[in-house]
């Protein structure tokens, strides 16, 4: 009724199914993060990820529509809850002790609160369209937040596996914490930045060839996004943080002081049309690292003023890269050249820009690659 989609009725009782599925793979995540099992676990996923794809894409070309979408979610939920069951050594018994949850409850009931609101928060702005606009502008939303949440985790993704149990194990003695998120913050920076900003330059020839020209309308929108795309992940090693303190309190009322605003910001500007709501949302995005930030100072001394050498020089390397890469490209015509001239030189000024300043974080990533080839 919300939506005044009667198609979602059925499909929503199906698509449901995934909240089970994805339940019965919450113990072995847990197991397999504490014990830092990730190279078995991305192998895992790039395989229910290719799995689940092919099914989808099998299904629209059968003409199935959405209910290709819900087969590959149904899909990707079970099969990543086997599979992390399967990697995982440990084995539950029917003896059931309710002692660690009682003993959790406290803490734990607030991350659950932030899961919830974090939710409402990445999907607010699809609720919000399907309200106010019509079926095409939603479908021209949803296919731009989809490629924009897509790039974005690819980037926290990698900080998200390591971050907390290291965090956690580690006192802040001699200021060892802090060099540690001053570390994660830079890497997170040096791939974010030039990943956000050089989708947002080749996001018009992407969709088109991807996905055909019919999505046109959709460039504009995942530009914008790519700004919010690019601090997102900056979030995950303040965040980790914070929890890693215990006071997954201050998470949970910043997470929720973080969607309020957001949802007020949003409805006021609705009348502006959908460019403006969603620029209005990037740009608090990228405003509200800034509380993240200011809670960590609180925690373990981590200032604004390292916050911004921590991640501005890769933000104005990564812009004038892109900026470059789009002028260069308008030489041709040809949309496939333009795509492959704006990728390239954007990748080879970001690395000169890097290697003329001394960015140490790049020279320690070549080097971790390099010794990784040399074992092989």
């Amino acid at each position: 009724d919300f939506f005044h989609q009667e198609e979602l009725i059925t499909l929503s009782r199906v698509a449901f199914l995934s909240i089970p599925l994805s339940a019965i793979g919450i113990v072995p995540t847990a197991y397999l993060f504490k014990n830092l099992i990730i190279k078995e676990v991305t192998i895992q996923r790039i395989i229910v990820l290719t799995i689940s794809g092919i099914v989808g894409i099998a299904m629209a070309f059968k003409g199935l529509a959405y209910w290709s979408l819900v087969a590959q979610q149904l899909t990707y939920c079970g099969l990543q809850s086997l599979g992390k069951y399967l990697l995982m050594p440990w084995r539950p018994s029917l003896h059931i002790d309710f002692g660690p949850v009682r003993r959790m409850f406290a803490f734990s009931s607030k991350i659950l609160v932030t899961n919830v609101v974090g939710q409402v928060s990445n999907n607010i702005l699809t609720v919000i369209f399907g309200r106010l606009f019509p079926v095409r502008t939603v479908g021209n939303f949803t296919q731009a937040y989809k490629w924009n949440n897509m790039a974005s985790s690819m980037v926290s993704g990698m900080m998200q596996q390591v971050a907390q149990p290291v965090l956690a194990s580690i006192k802040n003695e001699n200021g060892r914490q802090l060099n540690i998120v001053r570390k994660m913050v830079r890497f997170t920076a040096f791939l974010a930045f030039p990943a956000m900003f050089g989708l947002a330059i080749i996001s018009k020839e992407f969709l088109i060839l991807l996905i055909s020209y019919k999505w046109i309308d959709s460039v504009p929108i995942l530009q914008i996004l790519c700004v919010s795309g690019a601090f997102l992940p900056l979030y995950q090693p303040l965040q980790n943080l914070i929890v890693s303190h215990g006071r997954s309190d201050l998470f949970m009322w910043f997470n929720i002081a973080q969607i309020v605003i957001q949802i007020m910001l949003i409805l006021f500007f609705s009348s502006y049309g959908v460019l403006v709501m969603v620029a209005v949302y990037s740009g608090f995005i990228a405003f509200w690292t800034v509380a993240w930030q200011l809670l960590c100072y609180r925690i373990i001394g981590y200032t604004t003023k390292h916050f911004i050498l921590d991640t501005a020089p890769f933000m104005l390397a990564a812009a004038v890269s892109a900026g470059v890469a789009y002028v260069v490209a308008g030489v041709s015509d040809n949309m496939v050249a333009q795509l492959a001239i704006k990728v390239m030189v954007a990748a080879i000024l970001y690395y000169v820009i890097m290697k003329l300043s001394r960015a140490q974080i790049m020279e320690e990533c070549i080097n971790f690659i390099l010794k990784k080839r040399a074992k092989k």
